[in-house]
């Protein structure tokens, strides 16, 4: 039975005088948990039930010719951020084309979060076939938040048959985004956006700087709270304007605070390299996780994307075998010398991407035999300059960059299938 407006809001009501006149404070720990359960089964209740009613809203405005924004009427009518609107406007249209999502969320069986997971990472061609996976959301009865939003991730990976995760590191490297300005306080306001791995470069570099000043705090005796202290907020604020003096005066490469390349951590299991993933998309059968792609201290990322840094980043391979156990710990021994990057810049003078002209400066230096995948030496004859943009056209964007009997540069669609791993 359906119970009319006036109902509702009665119940509201009586639910609202019930927990104002409950006394918690002399309740023992499992009590305290039993509260924590139903306001969590209240939460997801009241998400599912809002849900329902937006969507209703939005079809009745639709039958009176009325196209308002419904993010806008939900921050008007609810008082709410347009950020939090947008995102109750994508769990109601997430849910409506998920019923299984909207039951268990009313049930209590899922929380809020895990709805606003499958609206933020589901698109909208993924949603009716995310309905018809049961799996999906029974999982999500057991499983973190956290863990709920690697499996969808995969879910999506697997619809877009996107093995390689190219596709996904091809929109990360889209969304990247970076604003600065100066707010009417006078405090200057910076906001970046960053793919994993240039957020790990980043996030590596500032850090290392931070931990530096963290130590010569300590030694002062000057982050034991006295005046003076610096909390961590305001060392990484230092940290980021440290490392924007060392670049402006030419030290960002080098300088004595850690401004050099950072070293970056990738965990990666074998069946990556040795491009057995495919197979598992095919063959693993519902549910599961990928194996492993992370970098550490940051996340998951593409494996094309590791692949990538591993031509000249400050990257250390962690192979792991298929029960998790890493086969090999590498080395940074792929890095291009000072005297091969010269070499490089007489040979190829800029990006020999072809039509390209950006400046060496501007380049990276790129295995032509993946040293990742492939063990491919870090010799002249297997290195080429390739910008930050055609860098990313051949790992993320599934190319293979080549040369003729006669010396010109060819772009080929397609990777090679990678090479059987060299004998131990």
């Amino acid at each position: 039975m359906v119970k009319s407006g006036t109902e509702i809001e009665q119940a509201v009501e009586r639910l609202v005088r019930a927990m104002d006149a409950d006394v918690v404070s002399g309740l023992g720990l499992e009590d305290l948990d039993g509260r924590l359960l139903g306001c969590r089964q209240v939460t997801s209740a009241v998400a599912a039930y809002q849900a329902r009613v937006f969507t209703r809203h939005e079809a009745v405005m639709a039958q009176r010719g009325l196209r308002g924004s419904g993010a806008a009427h939900l921050t008007a009518m609810l008082g709410v951020s347009a950020r939090e609107a947008r995102s109750r406007v994508r769990v109601a249209q997430t849910l409506a084309e998920v019923p299984a999502a909207g039951v268990a969320l009313a049930a209590g069986e899922i929380s809020a979060g895990h709805a606003e997971v499958l609206a933020s990472r589901l698109r909208p061609e993924h949603r009716e076939a995310a309905g018809a996976d049961r799996w999906l959301i029974q999982g999500a009865k057991s499983q973190p938040v956290d863990v709920f939003r690697r499996v969808v991730d995969d879910f999506v990976r697997r619809q877009d048959r996107d093995f390689d995760g190219v596709g996904e590191a091809l929109v990360q490297h889209g969304r990247r985004r970076a604003s600065i300005w100066a707010g009417s306080d006078g405090m200057v306001r910076f906001e970046a956006l960053f793919a994993p791995d240039a957020g790990a470069v980043v996030k590596g570099a500032v850090e290392a700087i931070a931990d530096d000043m963290w130590r010569s705090d300590d030694a002062r005796g000057s982050g034991s709270g006295q005046d003076g202290s610096r909390t961590v907020e305001q060392r990484l604020a230092d940290a980021v304007v440290e490392m924007a003096r060392g670049a402006g005066a030419g030290t960002g490469s080098g300088g004595s605070r850690g401004c050099g390349r950072p070293e970056v951590i990738v965990t990666v299991d074998y069946r990556w390299l040795s491009g057995q993933v495919a197979e598992l998309f095919d063959g693993s059968g519902e549910g599961g996780l990928l194996p492993r792609c992370e970098i550490a201290g940051v996340g998951p990322v593409a494996a094309a994307t590791a692949r990538r840094l591993a031509c000249d980043a400050g990257i250390v391979p962690m192979v792991l075998g298929g029960r998790s156990e890493p086969l090999d710990v590498g080395r940074r021994r792929y890095r291009v010398t000072p005297a091969q990057r010269r070499a490089l810049i007489v040979r190829d003078g800029g990006c020999v991407w072809p039509g390209c002209d950006r400046a060496p400066s501007w380049c990276e230096a790129h295995h032509l035999d993946e040293w990742f995948r492939d063990d491919g030496p870090t010799d002249l004859v297997n290195l080429a300059l390739l910008c930050s943009r055609h860098h990313h056209d051949v790992h993320e964007g599934g190319r293979t960059l080549d040369q003729d009997e006669q010396g010109t540069w060819q772009i080929k669609l397609g990777l090679p299938p990678p090479r059987a791993p060299a004998a131990a």
